[in-house]
């Protein structure tokens, strides 16, 4: 029993940090990129909270198809 509880307070909170890290780091690489783009395309537009809210929108989207695409959700569910 004593296991278990180690593991789920230690090794998954663990999983949890690394993977929100690594999905945190990603969608602000996705972010600063759509955000560049907005910036040439309308730069007053991508300046206001409707803009940004937009493009944290986008990249979250995008993110989450490219992890579905590439099969990097399906692995991260299956292995941790």
């Amino acid at each position: 029993m004593e296991e278990f509880i180690y593991y789920i307070y230690v090794e998954m909170s663990r999983n949890v940090l690394l993977e929100a890290i690594a999905i945190g780091v990603i969608l602000l690489i996705i972010y600063i990129v759509i955000h560049m783009a907005m910036m040439g395309i309308a730069p007053k537009f991508s300046m206001t909270h409707t803009g940004m809210f937009l493009g944290v929108f986008l990249a979250g989207a995008l993110g989450h198809l490219a992890f579905e695409a590439t099969g990097a959700n399906k692995e991260f569910c299956n292995n941790f």
